[in-house]
């Protein structure tokens, strides 16, 4: 067994670690619904992420194919998403021997059953978990359900997503907040390595603050699950503090939210997004359960403070850095409290904002996760 590194993953965040570490002869990427650089697919396809190989990654072209068929089939009310493990075990085999590395680190929502069938012994097994242990979190959703006097409808097959969590030596996840969802019930050792800014770009414009109302922009899924009922809550009493909402809205919230002061943005690209977060004075997240808010890491990278709660993964490092306030996940009151904390605070967060920034340039996401590996090997 050579000392490789296989990141058999799906082109997420992953592909940060694959261009950290594409320089490294002895780094492999296998990965799916992506074209490789100079490649047939890669002149005729335009969408999706564009990879240069060095002949070190590996395209899953049939694993991706069956993906696209999985997503368009549940259109039509056909689930196929409850065959994937068993088939991208089946495809990936033609695809890697997993006795060329001593080190793999793997997506199990997609490759646990690959693994489970070509464990090789001597390897170390690293399992990434982004999200946050359903069977937790649908405890928390009730409640804030039924405190809202509503009921809340179990997800299909979701509390099973990581149910072969024991086959791996350790748990990647990005926050302490998911590190405790999953502590007392799986066996590996769990690590938690946050995803920081994700290499993003970022940018300091001028304070849009005035210095006496706060525009607050949440972005998201509007609903109980996200803690929007707080903000609606919340829009009743605030006089300091206006709120906008980029998102698609839930049914609960529209029956919830009798007040109308809330600013309804609809959908956005991209790119609007990230213009509407440079207009806004800060972005709040007030959610049940969140492991690592995307939102939070675009608005921390536009160098605008952040209002998040106690069961958002950020919160840690919201937190450590002073780069926002933390509340009391479900307490209106406390939510309040930290908006005012950023009126009173505010320049004094964007300040650490920027120390933030600077930080993750000199140790970034990537960087973290492969001195992980160095050690494994």
């Amino acid at each position: 067994m050579k000392n490789k590194t296989l990141l058999l993953a799906r082109p997420d965040h992953s592909v940060n670690i694959w261009e950290y570490n594409s320089n490294n002869q002895d780094f492999y990427y296998a990965t799916f619904n992506v074209t490789i650089e100079n490649s047939f697919l890669s002149k005729v396809v335009s969408k999706g992420k564009c990879l240069k190989s060095n002949g070190r990654v590996k395209n899953l072209f049939f694993i991706g194919l069956y993906n696209q068929m999985c997503r368009l089939f549940r259109k039509y009310g056909v689930d196929l998403f409850k065959f994937e493990g068993v088939v991208i075990s089946k495809l990936a085999e033609s695809y890697i021997c997993l006795g060329d590395y001593k080190v793999v680190h793997y997506w199990p929502v997609y490759f646990s059953k690959l693994i489970e069938n070509n464990k090789v012994p001597g390897c170390k097994y690293i399992a990434e978990v982004y999200e946050g242990n359903y069977t937790f979190a649908q405890s928390l959703y009730k409640e804030a359900y039924a405190k809202n006097g509503m009921t809340y409808n179990l997800v299909p097959n979701k509390s099973t997503r990581y149910e072969d969590l024991d086959l791996a030596d350790i748990i990647f996840v990005p926050s302490d907040f998911v590190k405790k969802t999953y502590e007392g019930v799986v066996k590996p050792e769990i690590k938690v390595v946050d995803f920081g800014l994700l290499g993003r770009s970022t940018s300091d414009k001028k304070s849009t603050f005035n210095g006496e109302v706060l525009n607050l922009l949440f972005i998201g899924h509007a609903s109980i699950e996200k803690g929007f009922d707080l903000l609606v809550k919340s829009s009743e009493r605030k006089s300091n503090f206006i709120i906008s909402s980029i998102g698609s809205v839930s049914k609960e919230i529209e029956v919830l939210d009798i007040y109308g002061k809330i600013s309804y943005l609809g959908k956005k690209s991209h790119n609007e997004v990230i213009e509407c977060i440079e207009q806004f004075d800060a972005v709040i997240l007030p959610s049940y359960c969140d492991a690592f808010s995307m939102a939070i890491i675009e608005s921390l990278c536009c160098t605008k403070p952040v209002i998040v709660s106690s069961n958002c993964g950020n919160s840690t490092v919201v937190d450590k850095w002073k780069m926002g306030s933390v509340f009391e996940t479900g307490s209106v009151d406390s939510m309040i409290m930290s908006i005012n904390d950023v009126i009173d605070n505010y320049d004094l967060y964007r300040n650490n904002i920027k120390d933030y920034q600077k930080h993750e340039v000199m140790n970034p996401y990537p960087k973290r996760i492969s001195e992980i590996y160095k050690s494994l090997i």
